[in-house]
């Protein structure tokens, strides 16, 4: 959904705050969110389409690469997952997802995303959400470890979530995201 009526999130301060970034505006009596923003610059549906395209080209040139090299490097095909939306990729987590124009724009997909938005002065950002029927919440990833069981999820999406990847060492961090997505799929996305 991209519109959400304004009386329902009678908040204006998101649409001072990010209106011209193309994230959200005000037309009449409803919010509209645009699917664009600083973060998919062409659109929510390009960009999922490019995370697609650059898997399948990664996995033909690894396969291009693995004939010349097999025998030295032993490569895995597995280490590439297709990504394919509403197939092998079916439940995905946002994390930092702003007003959850990409898990607006994977439900046109047919993968459910719980978008998890930080705390922040744009709170409302999670009423939006879920006016747009995108299943969301709020958290503080600084304190808090995800509530969810191991392999949950088939894709983990973070851009521009404000986690500081490289605190304590970059594996520390990845790890247990990594244990939250199923098999064979690993798919992480940054």
């Amino acid at each position: 959904m991209s519109l959400v009526w304004f009386s329902n999130v009678p908040h204006t301060r998101l649409v001072e705050d990010k209106g011209g970034q193309n994230w959200i505006s005000i037309k009449k009596d409803k919010f509209v969110f645009p699917g664009g923003g600083t973060q998919f610059i062409h659109g929510a549906d390009k960009y999922l389409d490019q995370i697609s395209e650059v898997s399948l080209l990664f996995k033909f040139v690894l396969i291009f690469v693995a004939d010349i090299l097999r025998a030295l490097l032993k490569l895995n095909m597995q280490m590439v997952p297709d990504i394919s939306f509403g197939k092998n990729i079916r439940v995905a987590l946002d994390v930092g997802c702003g007003v959850a124009s990409f898990g607006a724009f994977l439900m046109q997909r047919n993968v459910t995303t719980l978008s998890i938005a930080p705390k922040d002065v744009h709170e409302n950002q999670i009423q939006f959400a879920l006016e747009r029927g995108v299943p969301a919440m709020a958290a503080v990833f600084a304190t808090h470890r995800l509530l969810f069981p191991s392999q949950a999820f088939d894709l983990i999406h973070c851009s521009r979530c404000r986690i500081n990847w490289t605190r304590d060492g970059t594996s520390s961090l990845f790890k247990p995201l990594i244990s939250h997505c199923s098999p064979p799929n690993y798919s992480m996305v940054f």
